[in-house]
């Protein structure tokens, strides 16, 4: 007899959606622990809670643990999706994906069909199916079938699970390309600032070396992807004070010596040295400085005042 806690190898892979196959070599090369019994039938007794462990690991964590080509006759020849659109988004940059999802399925109804869904995005029927089968798609039932809410399609789709799919339709992928052209317009540096922003990236660069945190870390705090850290660093992109802050904050220096490489109090420039940098510089340049300095005042200003108020509380 099975323990009322543990289930069958027969409910097993009905409640996991798979083949009865694939469910025993899960079991038997201990990816799900199981129970083996010395019995004709139920032989293996799967415990709950191994159960619901293995459903929380992602779709991808779920792929790599299985060697490809095993439960394949032939390697499938789809069409892979190139390495740049398997991307990951955080903080601001989701925000700005979602709202980007939104604008290109704003005609859309609220709740939406599995065709409906499946017309929009380019997938068949039966792979949205499945995603609601796998709980990775969020989905009601009424009357018998499935009721999408539009917020929870475009919400999934802001996931690394929709940015992993292998072989996304082509919906999706001018989506995510235009979402990454649009990263790279959001704030269209002019020449004069790409020497400010260089310098910049360096010392952040510098600091986080030495603080011995890599870019995945320092893009997970910031909640930013790891390829817009990296951008930062090569002084490629701006970036928002808040991402500045956390910046700062995880590398423990200050950002008034990562905008101007100098702490509080220390930095002192005289009028006649401005006057010699600001030598010879047309008005269109002098106002890039003016816009980049104001830039600097507020991060300052409001970095002041975020320590401020910890401080204070």
């Amino acid at each position: 007899m099975l323990d009322e806690n543990e289930i069958s190898l027969e409910q097993l892979y009905k409640l996991l959606h798979m083949s009865k196959r694939k469910a025993v070599w899960l079991l038997q090369n201990g990816i799900i622990p199981c129970r083996v019994r010395n019995h004709s039938t139920h032989k293996y007794a799967i415990r709950i809670e191994d159960v619901e462990r293995y459903m929380e690991r992602t779709k991808r964590e779920r792929r790599d643990e299985i060697p490809t080509g095993i439960f394949n006759a032939r390697p499938v020849k789809s069409k892979l999706t190139a390495p740049e659109l398997c991307i990951t988004v955080r903080g601001e940059e989701q925000e700005r994906y979602i709202d980007l999802l939104g604008s290109k399925l704003k005609n859309l109804p609220d709740r939406l069909t599995i065709n409906e869904v499946a017309v929009a995005v380019g997938y068949t029927a039966t792979r949205i199916n499945g995603l609601v089968d796998s709980g990775e798609l969020y989905a009601v039932k009424l009357y018998g079938a499935y009721c999408i809410p539009k917020v929870q399609l475009i919400a999934y789709l802001a996931t690394d699970d929709a940015f992993s799919i292998r072989g996304k339709s082509e919906w999706h992928r001018t989506a995510i390309q235009e979402f990454i052209k649009m990263q790279g317009d959001i704030f269209p540096m002019k020449e004069c600032q790409r020497k400010i922003y260089y310098e910049i990236g360096e010392r952040i660069r510098k600091a986080r070396q030495e603080a011995r945190i890599s870019q995945e870390e320092l893009a997970e705090y910031a909640e930013i992807s790891g390829s817009y850290i990296s951008d930062i660093e090569a002084g490629k992109r701006n970036f928002s004070v808040d991402v500045l802050i956390k910046i700062s904050e995880a590398l423990q220096v200050s950002t008034d010596w990562i905008l101007r490489a100098n702490t509080p109090g220390t930095y002192t420039v005289l009028n006649n040295d401005i006057d010699r940098i600001l030598d010879g510089l047309t008005p269109d340049e002098l106002n890039d400085i003016a816009l980049i300095l104001t830039d600097i005042k507020r991060s300052i200003k409001r970095a002041k005042c975020i320590v401020k108020k910890h401080t204070e509380q």
